[in-house]
């Protein structure tokens, strides 16, 4: 008996954990964030973009440009629950991320750019959003310092 008593307490806390894990009363987040009602946007994460294209698989590709100040992780995570929610309806999407307007429009010549304007252009590159139906990918890399520094991958 005294072997019962001492298990149900270790039971009982297992057992409860597992259903907070399971269950939004808890203090989980399971909103889901497909639905335009629930999506907040917040000032911060609004974009200008740069330039803008059709992919052929059913999707579109961008440059984008945000604020100076918008380069802490949580404010480009928000970004990224952005853009995945606008590209909710594409098989593909494919957008980069600048701080800086002149660095956003060397995109399409990021390849011949010389040492000066490729240090200046991996400075203000903040992030990438990809989306590829086809093969289950879907997320965005953050650069806080740009391309020379560590990223963070979040997955959708």
């Amino acid at each position: 008996m005294k072997k019962l008593i001492k298990v149900f307490p270790i039971t009982f806390i297992a057992l409860l954990i597992l259903s907070c894990l399971f269950q939004e009363s808890c203090g989980g987040n399971n909103t889901d964030t497909t639905n335009s009602e629930q999506l907040q946007i917040p000032d911060a994460v609004k974009y200008e973009t740069i330039d803008e294209w059709n992919i052929t698989n059913a999707g579109k590709g961008k440059i984008i440009l945000v604020d100076v100040r918008l380069t802490n992780i949580l404010d480009l995570k928000k970004l990224g629950e952005r853009l995945n929610y606008e590209a909710k309806d594409d098989r593909n999407s494919y957008v980069v991320v600048f701080n800086n307007k002149k660095a956003a429009q060397m995109f399409h010549s990021a390849a011949d750019l010389n040492d000066q304007d490729g240090t200046f252009y991996d400075k203000h590159f903040l992030a990438v959003y990809n989306k590829n139906i086809n093969t289950n990918f879907n997320e965005i890399q953050i650069h806080e310092n740009g391309l020379n520094g560590k990223f963070t991958e979040v997955k959708y």
